[in-house]
């Protein structure tokens, strides 16, 4: 990680991020300043010109300026605005050691009065760093690392106002460095995330998580934070370092929650209740109070300015009759021009609105008629007050109108037959007539009624008067559903829904035991009572309760009328051999039908079979085959297996010779019923190069079959090749090894060892030569050798088939070594970078450099050290 400015005290204004979601239902404002509902302008369009965004994520603002910066994510740029959201220009980090931007997602400013004053900060979460700017877009340095360790994918970014910086990745875990770089303190949430996170005045953060929800934390120690609260659910979050705030896109408008969002969850004002468009930032100038929201699938940012908003407060409602009633509130002025109406509906998306009235006192109770209404019916109502600076919504209230008809009550049905049934139930006219009819039907949505419209005139009687209605040509064995309605010249009102259930149309309807239960047939049983009535009967039967199949065919066999009780039966084929399955009697008459009972039986079973012919083998590979297996299924559910042992591991003639193998994922035939089946089976987790021995298993419920022996070869293994070139570039304390590495596609790591003879304890350079088919150069740049000296090396490759190691080379650095009665330091190699090649072109973190083992000599040592080896130059020249 490297430093950073100093930064002095002050804030950020703003912060990111989030997912998205659906709406929450207003919140009553209170007098003072307050936001729109709509915005007051909007800026950028879709595209990648100047000005134009493409999928806007983190906005800030610099509250000396005014400037707006946006993360232009899918555009790779941030780029700035003035305050009304005219373009200033664009950066796009191609300056910094990362290269260009890839995918920005949070941006924060600096906004103390320091030396930092004015920076910017960039995520940049494809090369996880943040990058640090000048208002104008001139790098000046990044963050790689929490103190070493490097981060998960990065989410947000923040300033506090003390100058410290702030960091959320994906992980959970949470960053804080100091003025000058220093990881101060971090913590884990343990939590899922989301693009999120603020920091208020007094240094607690705040973040959404995976849920959505805000989370507001204070540091506890270095390593520790406690939580202090979590609400709401939103997509965006920023804090105004003024005021302290909390602001919270909810997905679809934006809530304000009081100082340091206290008490959490009791938001103080609701605005952009008209809907954002996929809203990913959020943005607050403390300075005037100016919030900024970027819309991800409009490819704008909404501005929302603070106002002084007029005091809204719903009040009651009153005069409440069948149709009508009278609702009221109360208006403040605040000293501005004001408008107000009353909004109403059946719910708090509520519809309609009175016409709009105006507020002529400072503070004034207003009324408003409202007719032609539902009766029976739920109302939610608010007043709205509007001046020119926003509208302000009084809480939601509701009333109940009175049903049309009084006291309408659906009552338990009597003289339930076979196909006929009495109806009942009561209503209050209460001085306006009435009339009544039933609804009824199979179904709660009835289809039926009775008597025909428009029913039976109950009179205007101010008392309770009974209801009825005979109903006939019904189905025996069936449920109804049924209720009054009641209509009077205010409306209808409707009774509650009730059942009941005619009486059987064939009596003694009974499913018997199965008999005489074979391979593929059975004898279904069961009894009856004709009592009377000329019935029928047939079986249906089937694999589910859903049958399928009927015997005989219907309309069945004649049970006659006796009164007494008459068996059933009829004999089926044609099943399969080890299958559970449902049948049930089905008995009709005159009056309808009438189902037995669901019963089962299972056939008695045959034992699968497993095709002689050799199976196919496919797919061969290192460590995996494809065996496709033919099966002889019999059954309704055959479990089929590869079971499989290396030659060395198998000796046939004791005992099993699979037992010490392992079996293949087990695949399940459903419903082959005596056909024949190939399946191919995935046997995974092999040696390279290794024959093994398997055979075909097959398993249901009556038992195991096991096909012949057969074997196969998994592909043969492919350790890595290489070749080692000469050392190239080879000075008095540097030189260049290099090498080619084939990986065999397969993933392939490798190290080149140096040292002053073949133990080569010098130094181990690692690199990766990726995964692919093709030789790929590798390299590695060696510094701090001793002159004359003679170093060995050789180049290694490794993957999973195993480990190559190249010949041993040398070199030798030019000069004269030092002296013998003066021991040579130990020789440092140190690669601080070097680049492998694969398929991401990824550079290398530094290797670490072998600390000197030589004592410093003091300055006057140096001094006749250079004395001595200049005199010796001088003799030799």
């Amino acid at each position: 990680m490297m430093s950073i400015r100093r930064f002095a005290l002050a804030g950020v204004a703003a912060l990111t991020l989030g997912g998205a979601g659906g709406m929450v239902d207003a919140a009553p404002s209170l007098a003072g300043f307050g936001y729109t509902s709509s915005p007051n302008a909007v800026f950028g369009q879709a595209g990648s010109g100047n000005g134009q965004l493409s999928e806007p994520f983190g906005v800030a603002v610099d509250e000396a300026s005014g400037d707006v910066y946006v993360a232009d994510s899918a555009n790779n740029r941030v780029e700035e605005f003035d305050a009304s959201g005219s373009y200033i220009g664009q950066f796009g980090g191609g300056e910094t050691p990362a290269g260009a931007f890839s995918g920005p997602k949070a941006v924060a400013v600096d906004n103390s009065s320091g030396a930092a004053k004015g920076d910017v900060y960039v995520n940049d979460v494809g090369h996880s760093v943040v990058d640090v700017f000048t208002a104008t877009g001139k790098y000046v340095t990044q963050l790689t690392d929490a103190g070493g360790a490097p981060f998960a994918e990065l989410l947000d970014v923040a300033v506090g106002a003390s100058g410290e910086v702030w960091v959320y990745d994906s992980s959970g875990g949470v960053y804080e460095f100091s003025d000058t770089g220093a990881l101060l303190a971090q913590f884990n949430t343990g939590r899922g995330t989301e693009l999120g996170l603020a920091v208020d005045s007094a240094g607690s953060v705040y973040l959404l998580f995976g849920c959505g929800c805000v989370g507001k934390y204070r540091l506890t120690g270095p390593s520790s934070a406690e939580p202090l609260g979590e609400w709401g659910s939103g997509s965006a979050l920023a804090v105004s370092l003024k005021s302290n705030n909390v602001f919270l896109d909810e997905r679809s408008q934006i809530q304000e929650y009081g100082p340091f969002g206290e008490p959490f969850g009791e938001a103080v004002d609701t605005f952009a209740d008209e809907g954002l468009s996929e809203s990913q930032g959020l943005a607050v100038n403390g300075a005037d109070g100016t919030v900024y929201a970027t819309q991800r699938s409009a490819d704008s940012v909404a501005i929302f300015k603070a106002g002084l908003l007029a005091n809204a407060t719903t009040g009651p409602a009153s005069g409440i009759g069948k149709t009508a009633a009278t609702i009221s509130g109360t208006v403040g002025r605040e000293g501005l021009p004001t408008k107000y109406h009353f909004q109403y509906g059946e719910t708090t998306a509520y519809g309609s609105s009175t016409p709009a009235g105006t507020v002529t006192g400072e503070e004034e109770e207003l009324t408003a008629s409202l007719s032609s209404l539902t009766p029976g019916t739920t109302y939610h109502y608010r007043i709205v007050a509007e001046n020119a600076n926003g509208a302000t919504s009084g809480n939601d209230q509701t009333f109940t109108l009175p049903p049309a008809v009084d006291d309408v009550q659906t009552e338990a049905a009597s003289g339930v037959a076979k196909d006929s049934a009495t109806l009942h139930g009561s209503l209050s006219p209460d001085g306006a007539d009435a009339h009544y009819y039933f609804q009824y039907g199979e179904t709660s949505e009835y289809g039926s009624i009775s008597p025909a419209l428009p029913g039976t005139d109950a009179g205007s009687a101010s008392k309770a008067e009974p209801a009825e209605t005979t109903l006939t040509g019904l189905l025996g064995s069936t449920t109804y559903h049924y209720r009054i309605v009641a209509v009077n010249s205010f409306g209808t009102t409707y009774g509650e829904d009730m059942t009941f259930t005619t009486l059987p149309a064939v009596d003694d309807v009974q499913t018997e035991a199965a008999s005489a239960i074979g391979v593929s047939g059975a004898t279904l049983n069961g009894s009856l009572s004709p009592d009377g009535t000329d019935a029928h009967y047939y079986f249906q039967y089937g694999e589910t309760s859903e049958y399928g199949t009927t015997s005989p065919a219907p309309p069945g066999v004649d049970a006659g009328s006796a009164s007494k009780p008459e068996h059933a039966q009829t004999t089926v084929g044609g099943l399969y051999a080890s299958t559970t399955y449902h049948y049930r009697i089905v008995a009709n008459s005159s009056f309808g039908t009438t189902d037995g009972e669901d019963e089962t039986f299972t056939t008695l079973g045959v034992a699968p079979t497993v095709d002689d012919q050799p199976p196919t083998v496919t797919n061969v590979l290192r460590a995996s085959v494809l065996v496709h297996a033919t099966i002889n299924d019999e059954n309704s559910a055959t479990a089929v297996n590869v079971e499989y042992v290396a030659a060395a591991a198998y000796v046939p003639g004791a005992g099993d010779p699979y037992a010490e193998g392992s079996s293949s994922q087990s695949i399940e035939l459903q419903s082959a019923h005596g056909d024949q089946a190939t399946r191919p089976l995935l046997v995974s987790g092999l040696l390279a190069g290794t024959t093994y021995h398997y055979r075909i298993a097959a398993t249901d419920a009556t038992g195991t079959a096991y096909g012949p022996d057969y074997t196969f070869t998994t592909a043969a293994p492919t350790p890595p090749a290489l070749e080692t070139a000469p050392a190239s570039s080879v000075t008095t304390t540097t030189a260049v090894l290099s090498g080619v590495v084939a990986a065999q596609a397969l993933q392939t790591s490798y190290e080149f060892e140096v040292g002053t003879d073949t133990s080569y304890s010098g130094a181990e350079i690692f690199g990766n030569a990726g995964q692919s088919a093709a030789p790929e150069a590798v390299s590695a740049n060696l510094q701090f050798l001793v002159p004359g000296t003679t170093y060995h090396y050789r180049l290694i490759a490794t993957n999973v088939d195993g480990t190559t190691y190249g010949p041993d080379m040398t070199f030798t650095t030019p000069g004269v070594a030092a002296p013998i009665a003066q021991p040579p330091a130990t020789p440092l190699i140190s690669v601080p970078t070097f680049q492998f090649p694969n398929t991401s072109g990824a550079i290398t973190k530094p290797v670490a450099k072998a600390k000197k083992t030589k004592k410093k000599k003091t300055a006057s040592k140096r001094k006749k050290a250079n004395k001595r080896r200049a005199k010796k130059k001088r003799a030799k020249r």
